[in-house]
């Protein structure tokens, strides 16, 4: 079972969550509550959030989920960014950050990923 991995970029501390490659609902349902879990045990406002999605099983029930888990994190977070986004899992994310009103920035590569997320 994946974990929240801590990355260190340039001296700063980032959450990574990577989904990338994950098939079947509980697997992905595991890595959002341990995600989740990890996130909220940190300060208010202090979480730099990375989230690896290439090649995720995604459906309307993972959307949910994941809509969820963002506003109860939100508190948290700092800064969030997203890579990996290809075809269908592209429009469900845009409507996922619509619902969800996360503001969250997607790029082509986990660098230009990580270098959003350390600048200030």
């Amino acid at each position: 079972m994946r974990k929240p991995e801590k990355i260190l970029h340039k001296g700063k501390e980032i959450t990574f969550l990577d989904y990338s490659n994950l098939k079947t609902k509980d697997e992905i349902t595991q890595l959002l509550k341990d995600g989740s879990a990890y996130i909220r045990s940190k300060p208010k406002g202090s979480v730099l959030s990375l989230v690896n999605v290439e090649n995720m099983f995604f459906n309307n029930d993972i959307r949910v989920m994941m809509t969820e888990n963002v506003k109860y994190n939100s508190p948290h977070i700092k800064k969030s960014a997203v890579f990996g986004l290809t075809g269908l899992i592209t429009i469900m994310f845009k409507s996922f950050l619509m619902i969800s009103g996360r503001n969250m920035k997607a790029f082509n590569t986990k660098e230009a990923a990580m270098d959003y997320l350390v600048s200030d």
